[in-house]
């Protein structure tokens, strides 16, 4: 493999990974008003959510597996997982979004987050996700190499940290909010 294609995989890595730490730490700063921005989506019917509380569970699943992907694009460790998960996550967003501006929903923001930043719902954010896409999709189809030993135990020990750190921090959201539900 030519340096060329090496130093653009790894370009795109580090570009996916900005974007899905970025948007993870985001929405894990400001847990509740990410719950509130899925809910103005209305996926769901309204007494269906109020029963189940999916977009509680939606906001704070969603920053862990964003934060936990870019930690591992950025680091080699559980690359193929993350790519899937990345792909599988964008395709949800556009499909939340494309459902929303077929509605004719586009006054609301797409609450992206990061440096992506919050827009109000359009046409070309489908087309940026799209292009996000390609870019996992080349990742995963192409020639793979994470540039770390595996036999280094750094990384997956750093790896295991911060999972047990942003468990700890969502059971502490958790707990939060539900004594906030029963107040």
């Amino acid at each position: 493999m030519s340096i060329v294609i090496t130093c653009v995989f790894f370009f795109l890595r580090f570009f996916l990974s900005i974007i899905f730490l970025s948007a993870g730490i985001s929405k894990l700063r400001h847990p509740l008003a990410f719950q509130a921005a899925i809910q103005s989506y209305r996926l769901v019917p309204v007494a269906f959510e109020r029963h189940f509380h999916l977009s509680f569970l939606a906001a704070f699943l969603l920053f862990p597996l964003e934060i936990g992907c870019g930690i591992c694009l950025l680091t080699g460790v559980f690359l193929i997982p993350a790519l899937w998960a990345c792909s599988v996550l964008l395709c949800l967003f556009s499909i939340a979004i494309a459902i929303n501006l077929s509605r004719g929903r586009s006054d609301i923001s797409c609450h992206c987050a990061g440096i992506l930043g919050n827009q109000k719902l359009s046409w070309w954010q489908l087309l940026r996700n799209a292009g996000l896409l390609v870019c996992c999709l080349l990742l995963l189809w192409g020639p793979i190499s994470s540039g770390l030993g595996r036999e280094d135990i750094v990384v997956p020990m750093l790896l295991l940290a911060t999972v047990v750190i942003l468990g700890l921090v969502l059971f502490q959201q958790v707990r939060v909010h539900w004594l906030y539900l029963i107040d």
